[in-house]
């Protein structure tokens, strides 16, 4: 009687193992559309559930899955683990069509897996679906029309850009081309070089600096005005005699132009000093004192003779040292 009793409990410890195991294996199938015209497409979508580690054989559906129903094309495999559980989600898009009409059955498709140390295979299968085929009805009076010419679709203008930009580029390129040719023609550079003053530029910045003494501005209360002047002053000077384009710099960005040049350190630092004064003064509203306005005309006349025949680019030297 003991025998007995545990031969039963071992088939029931079978049946819910194997109850379990199956339950871990879910197939399923459905369609986007069951109703579709006679050889118009629809997708069928087939999903497997199955134990990650585990090997499952997927029905052949290359070509066609049965007589009436044809595999036009077959999508990669998408895995997607299920949150919190050892399984995965894989899914599969058939896209399908069919040239019978009327009603027809999408058959169950089998996936074939087998347990560990035994070789009994198990299967587990999707759903049968069903599928309408239409077809199109004719009027026998009028009959069957012929195939309509293409329409036309007219051009969006994403598909008209490119064209546009290559017009635009052909049309600089002319425009180029001819402005080349114009300045060659009438022995002209191609690019035109800044034109040089007919005064020196340290005649006229010393003439300015000798202006400014005269006009006696800081002596009045007018340190800003004063400032403005002499930088102005120094500036023009930069550009008339050094050739960039200081009016339209920071101070930090004529400091380090100057500092590409053949200048004495110690002027150069004394430059960036009264510049940096002369920001203040202008900006910050600060009153320098009565040595400090003396000490900037002193070094705007002092920059202005030491530079106009010294100032050359260090490349510029270098090249002619070789």
């Amino acid at each position: 009687m003991k025998t007995i009793k545990q031969f039963i409990i071992i088939i029931i410890a079978v049946l819910i193992s194997s109850f379990a195991s199956a339950q871990q294996y879910k197939a399923m199938a459905s369609l986007d559309t069951n109703i579709i015209l006679i050889g118009d497409q629809t997708i069928l979508h087939l999903k497997l559930q199955q134990p990650r580690d585990k090997v499952v054989y997927w029905p052949s559906v290359v070509g066609k899955i049965n007589d009436t129903i044809e595999v036009i094309d077959i999508s990669e495999n998408d895995t997607v683990p299920v949150p919190g559980t050892n399984l995965i989600d894989i899914n599969v898009d058939l896209t399908i069509t069919s040239w019978d009409t009327g009603l027809i059955t999408i058959p169950p498709l089998p996936f074939v897996y087998a347990h560990i140390n035994d070789s009994t295979q198990l299967k587990v299968e999707t759903q049968e679906l069903k599928m309408y085929i239409a077809y199109l009805k004719v009027d026998p009076e009028k009959g069957i029309a012929d195939i309509k010419p293409i329409i036309e679709a007219p051009w969006t203008f994403r598909e008209a850009l490119p064209i546009i930009l290559w017009v635009l580029l052909a049309l600089v390129i002319i425009a180029l081309s001819y402005y080349v040719y114009y300045r060659w023609k009438n022995n002209k550079p191609i690019i035109p070089l800044p034109a040089k003053p007919k005064i020196p530029a340290h005649i006229i910045a010393n003439k300015e600096l000798n202006k400014l003494k005269q006009d006696k501005l800081w002596e009045n209360g007018d340190a800003k005005h004063y400032y403005s002047r002499l930088t102005d002053i120094f500036r023009t000077y930069l550009e008339n005699r050094m050739h960039f384009g200081a009016m339209e710099m920071i101070t930090d960005e004529i400091i380090k132009e100057l500092s590409k040049k053949e200048i004495d350190k110690e002027l150069l630092e004394q430059t960036k000093k009264i510049l940096k004064i002369s920001d203040f003064v202008k900006f910050a509203k600060i009153q320098p004192i009565e040595s400090e306005n003396i000490e900037a005309l002193d070094w705007a006349y002092k920059f202005v003779e030491t530079t106009k025949i010294q100032a050359v680019d260090n490349k510029e030297k270098k090249g002619a040292e070789k």
